[in-house]
């Protein structure tokens, strides 16, 4: 199957004589072939890291790429058996033979990532090295390739570096650790996250300003990959659970970046993800750690509970029915909290300030041993005390006070009636009173509101010395007979 032919000008003998020609039907055939028995040679190789190519040149034409096997090919950091990384290029990786001597692999996401994600590999020439195994490939004549072995690795001719942006393919959200989970199209550069960048949304177009949160830190993962962790602040998780309609499924729960979020190992900075085109997670996980209360604080001055709890919590779930107020540890006096009202301005909050009813702080003053100072004033909680956002009910527990403010408001009689069948003149005070200090003879009762044209300055009396906020003073009958003998004193309310 080989025959020669040529045209007389071909060559000429030394008289200038034109050849004979042998043309088509007169063609010559050969009188021996000396078969090719010289294999082919991986010549050069250039990575492509912003195509994901692995870009192979041989010495000689390669038959047909159907007979190249990809998965005998290694890229190492180092051309000898000192390597320390390794990377056997899968065998699910195309390739292409883009002509009669160059194969082109297009690698796997998986491989290029590995070879990004070390800094000691495939960032230049002088660290990237290849190995092949014979067979890979064939020429024309069916010859193998000559193995590169690992102790012997290629060197790479060219590294192209990534000049592709990384963009967000994936992101999921656990308020049970406190992880956010940000997966890119490539390797990123993990220490580089800036969660300044990130924000949490309730719709891809976020509904308004108060339904969004910008984190405002964390702490990333340092490995580099295509998944970077960061594990939200404590501040960033309250106030995504502050707001009722914001991360608390799939659903309501997405993510927007600016261009500064991330950079790739090649420095280039991430893809923007702006209001309008937010990414939806595709997983949640709620809050199951039950809160605690971590503190609070006594002011029968301004007449508030302020409680503060470990995360956010449901004000509307708080049963004040279930807080006693007592003076240790283990008390020996204890008041339970009748009701109040909630201070807080937003249904969801880590702080919640109570106004306690009147009844509850009158309760509170009637013994000296509760609640008079910082060292005898302390809370207990049950788990129906109050739940988080997700439903869960906060740890029963006993603390003491982290702060107490003294009633520094003095009291006010507020009204009185006087029997005088009984003999008994009742007093109703702002707040509860030592009656031990009640001075009866400071009391008079007169028939006008501005003058004392007619009076009883009152002596004696009995009454209980108990602490309350209403004093029954049973009136001696001397001070009864005087008030009987003015005739207008002590005969009506006008």
């Amino acid at each position: 199957n080989t025959w020669l032919t040529l045209t007389a000008m071909a060559v000429d003998d030394i008289y200038g004589t034109d050849v004979i020609a042998t043309t088509d039907g007169k063609a010559l055939q050969v009188s021996n072939v000396t078969q090719d028995s010289t294999p082919p040679e991986l010549a050069e190789f250039v990575l492509d890291l912003n195509s994901n190519l692995l870009i192979l040149t041989f010495s000689e034409t390669i038959e047909d790429d159907s007979n190249f096997t990809v998965d005998l090919i290694a890229l190492q950091n180092l051309g000898n058996e000192n390597f320390t990384v390794y990377l056997g290029i899968s065998p699910d990786s195309e390739y292409i033979q883009r002509s009669r001597t160059v194969i082109e692999v297009l690698l796997v996401n998986t491989d290029v990532n590995q070879l990004t994600a070390d800094r000691s590999i495939a960032t230049s020439s002088n660290n990237t090295f290849i190995s092949i195994g014979d067979g890979a490939a064939f020429d024309t004549s069916d010859l193998p390739n000559v193995a590169i072995n690992y102790t012997d690795a290629l060197r790479a001719s060219a590294i192209i570096p990534d000049r592709m942006p990384p963009t967000l393919r994936d992101a999921q959200l656990d308020l049970t650790d406190d992880i956010l989970s940000l997966t890119f199209s490539e390797t990123v550069n993990a220490i580089t996250l800036s969660p300044y960048a990130i924000t949490l949304q309730d719709r891809a177009t976020r509904s308004s300003e108060d339904t969004a949160v910008t984190l405002t830190g964390g702490n990333p993962s340092t490995v580099d990959s295509t998944v970077v962790q960061l594990n939200l602040t404590t501040q960033d998780v309250n106030r995504l659970k502050e707001i009722a309609d914001l991360a608390t499924s799939v659903n309501n729960t997405f993510i927007t970046l600016t261009s500064t979020a991330i950079e790739d190992v090649s420095g280039i900075r991430n893809t923007e993800i702006p209001d309008g085109e937010g990414v939806m997670i595709s997983y949640f996980r709620g809050d199951s750690i039950r809160p605690s209360l971590q503190n609070f604080t006594l002011n029968l001055t301004s007449e508030l509970l302020t409680l503060t709890f470990s995360e956010t919590m449901n004000v509307l779930s708080l049963d004040l029915q279930e807080f006693t107020v007592q003076n240790a540890n283990i008390p020996t006096v204890s008041y339970e909290l009748s009701g109040g009202i909630v201070r807080s301005s937003q249904q969801n909050s880590t702080v919640v300030v109570i106004e306690l009813t009147r009844s509850d702080l009158n309760g509170l003053k009637k013994d000296f041993s509760l609640a008079t100072k910082l060292t005898n004033t302390f809370l207990s909680i049950s788990s129906g005390s109050a739940e988080d956002v997700f439903g869960n009910p906060v740890f029963p527990t006993q603390i003491p006070a982290l702060g107490f403010t003294e009633d520094l408001t003095a009291p006010a009689l507020e009204a009185f009636t006087l029997d005088m069948n009984a003999g008994v003149l009742k007093l109703s005070f702002s707040e509860t009173v030592a009656a031990i200090t009640l001075m009866v003879h400071r009391i008079y009762l007169q028939n006008d509101m501005t003058t004392r044209s007619r009076f009883v300055q009152l002596d004696d009396g009995d009454f209980l010395t108990d602490p309350t906020d209403v004093i029954c003073i049973n009136i001696t009958n001397r001070n009864l007979d005087n008030l009987k003998f003015y005739y207008d004193l002590a005969k009506s309310i006008s």
